[in-house]
């Protein structure tokens, strides 16, 4: 691990260059060490194997360190229970305009591509590239398909799509070049809420196939909820 110093009030820190649960399991729990002992953190982005801190005053970075020696030779508790919240999408015509593609690409029909992707729980590496984007690690091997050459200048919000290695949801309105194969009518970034954000890092994601009319029944439902319940850390990442 290193600890990079940007400023008196700002750090960054490495964990490794690799992509993997595991990783970001490490990460997340250095940053709840983090939290626990500095309350003035006022601001983290984390991302596959590093985060970002900023504080609201001068580090202490010989309590940073203390902590950091703690940590060294800790290993991830995979018995934890990590909350999984299930997320209903949509895998109809209108909504999965990259079917064609998909199917062409993995030698699979789209029925079997949409079984093989709604039947794992997915691990939430971190939220980015626009609020309320979550990068899915554990998608299947049979379904990694390659992002766009060219990106769409619009892709709804909602729309469940894969890229490369990960599944992910666009939260908003945006361009993007990931390969769209659904929409969920749930709303993932909500800057009215308290909490705006639906999903967090190191939560599960398990996709439920859903027809049309249920969509238009949720998209219809304010008082919608999600489905949700635990399960251990080690069940989630057992396909990683």
């Amino acid at each position: 691990m290193i600890i990079e110093r940007i400023s008196d009030r700002k750090i960054k820190i490495i964990l490794g260059e690799q992509i993997d649960i595991l990783t970001n399991i490490r990460i997340n729990r250095f940053i709840s060490l983090i939290k626990e002992r500095f309350p003035d953190l006022v601001n983290t982005i984390i991302a596959y194997s590093s985060a970002y801190c900023e504080f609201d005053s001068a580090i202490d970075m010989d309590e940073l360190g203390r902590i950091f020696e703690s940590f060294t030779d800790e290993e991830p508790d995979l018995g934890v229970k990590i909350v999984v919240k299930e997320i209903p999408v949509c895998y109809d015509d209108e909504f999965s305009p990259d079917r064609d593609f998909v199917e062409s690409y993995t030698g699979l029909s789209f029925n079997e591509v949409v079984r093989i992707h709604t039947e794992r729980i997915y691990y939430v590496y971190f939220i980015g590239f626009l609020p309320g984007f979550p990068y899915l690690g554990g998608l299947d091997k049979r379904i990694h398909i390659p992002r766009k050459k060219e990106p769409r200048m619009l892709v709804e919000a909602g729309s469940v799509g894969i890229g490369g290695v990960q599944t992910g949801i666009y939260p908003l309105d945006s361009p993007g070049g990931w390969q769209i194969i659904g929409r969920t009518p749930i709303k993932l970034f909500d800057k009215q809420k308290k909490e705006p954000f639906l999903l967090k890092s190191s939560e599960g994601v398990l996709f439920k196939k859903i027809d049309k009319k249920e969509f238009d029944e949720i998209l219809k439902d304010d008082g919608y909820i999600l489905n949700s319940f635990y399960m251990e850390l080690k069940k989630v990442i057992g396909h990683d």
